[in-house]
């Protein structure tokens, strides 16, 4: 709409649904003659959705096994970025994240801790973070 001598939008505009906006302006005089133009906007790009659906695959923690032992790997999607994901734990006396995307033990894991650990993981695209995600990991002989 134009308000006064301001084009304004009438909805939000979001680069994921629409990376650009065309729209015709037509002004009218007192004579009634008309003259119209056509403007293109770029809609820019910005960092606005955190990410989302954490997974982590390919779980395997074996009790006492060494420090390091790669549990599994984490993966997330962020529509918005092509920035890198990064993951954290909320466990690091057991877990720390390495290779940007890998669980893996800080220490050896006994069944002490019982037959499963509570984790949570959160990712960031370097501008929002998501909602922390639960798992439970269960710990086997074998």
């Amino acid at each position: 709409t134009i308000d006064n001598d301001k084009l304004k939008l009438n909805a939000t505009l979001d680069y994921e649904n629409a990376t650009s906006l065309n729209t015709t302006i037509i002004v009218t005089d007192g004579n009634n003659h008309t003259f119209d133009k056509i403007f293109n906007f770029t809609v820019g790009n910005i960092d606005d959705t955190a990410p989302t659906n954490i997974l982590l695959s390919n779980v395997n923690l074996i009790k006492d096994q060494p420090a390091n032992t790669l549990v599994g790997t984490l993966s997330a999607t962020d529509v918005d970025t092509n920035t890198a994901l990064t993951f954290s734990v909320d466990d690091t006396t057991n877990f720390k994240i390495v290779n940007g995307n890998e669980l893996r033990t800080n220490k050896s894991i006994t069944t002490a801790l019982g037959n499963t650990i509570n984790i949570n993981i959160t990712a960031s695209d370097n501008t929002n973070d998501s909602a922390p995600q639960p798992f439970t990991i269960a710990i086997t002989t074998t």
